[in-house]
């Protein structure tokens, strides 16, 4: 059973997407306490989402990470042989607008390129990654109620736009960009502001659908990924928080049966910043990596990630 070829990249999870997963931070106005933190706690942790006093942005991130090491099926962390190596970098083409005062929709289009060397022989390739859609409904925003916190649903759905593992071309498969299937989240975030902190739980839990190769058909095991974090908003308008994201999954299908030993564990911590560049510009960017420590990862690489978002927001 394959798992994601490229669940390499360390990501907070991305809005209502696993992957989902992932990091950034907002334009923060310095007006008030109140929209300090209201803001921050709106987009820190979640790359191109619209704080309460945004309709539409458009963004480009740019992510970069090199896998240092990876998790074998008992949870044993193994540094990367010495001559091999893995650099992966993406691009991201984000757009979200307002619908409905509470509600926003995310479309992510990734543009990925993978440097690859192993057993003497190194490749370049990469290619259009799986477009992501997103949408999220604030039922109560963070700071709208004295004591209640706010609370968010999320969806989203990922469309096998890349190419899956079994096309790729080149030997190292350096050129693989895609899960080669459906996949389908939900959630729901809780935020909370006390004057310049902020802190936010966000749960996911992604299925994807079944996908054939060959005669075979499998399916990657139910997938749940909790992030923990906090932060804090200066009065200049910058913010900083501390995230850690666990993502656990169960066992692989395939053909209808499970296959022991295939589940998949990630531990991730992360710090994230923003800062407002002008009145309807803001930049974010995060540093994030797998913790590599026994037991805390299983059946996936362990990776170190850097990224960097610009964003044009509009009211």
């Amino acid at each position: 059973m394959r798992s994601n070829p490229r669940s390499r990249f360390p990501e907070l999870p991305r809005g209502a997407l696993a992957p989902i997963l992932c990091a950034a931070a907002a334009l923060l106005w310095p007006s008030t306490s109140y929209a300090q933190p209201c803001c921050a706690g709106a987009s820190v942790l979640t790359p191109a989402r619209l704080t309460p006093l945004d309709d539409a942005l458009v963004g480009l991130q740019f992510r970069a990470a090199r896998v240092i090491g990876s998790f074998d099926g008992t949870g044993r962390y193994v540094s990367a042989p010495s001559g091999d190596n893995e650099h992966d970098l993406q691009q991201d083409l984000i757009g979200t607008v307002r619908v409905f005062d509470r509600g926003q929709l995310s479309l992510s289009m990734p543009f990925l390129e993978t440097f690859r060397a192993a057993r003497g022989a190194s490749e370049v390739g990469g290619g259009l990654g799986d477009i992501a859609l997103s949408g999220r409904y604030d039922a109560v925003i963070a700071g709208e109620h004295r004591w209640l916190p706010g609370i968010a649903v999320l969806a989203g759905i990922v469309f096998p736009t890349g190419k899956p593992l079994e096309s790729a071309s080149l030997p190292l498969g350096s050129d693989s960009t895609g899960t080669g299937a459906f996949q389908g989240t939900i959630g729901v975030a809780v935020e909370q502001i006390w004057g310049h902190l902020f802190a936010n739980l966000t749960v996911l839990v992604l299925q994807s659908a079944p996908r054939h190769v060959g005669s075979v058909s499998e399916t990657l095991g139910l997938q749940g990924t909790a992030s923990a974090a906090a932060g804090y908003v200066f009065d200049s308008g910058g913010a900083v928080a501390l995230n850690l994201v666990g993502m656990r999954s169960a066992d692989a299908v395939q053909d209808g049966n499970s296959v022991p030993g295939s589940a998949r564990n990630k531990t991730l911590l992360g710090v994230a910043g923003a800062f407002p560049l002008a009145t309807r510009w803001r930049i974010q960017g995060s540093l994030i990596g797998d913790l590599p420590l026994q037991s805390l990862g299983k059946n996936e690489p362990a990776t170190i990630g850097l990224s960097l978002l610009l964003m044009r927001t509009w009211q």
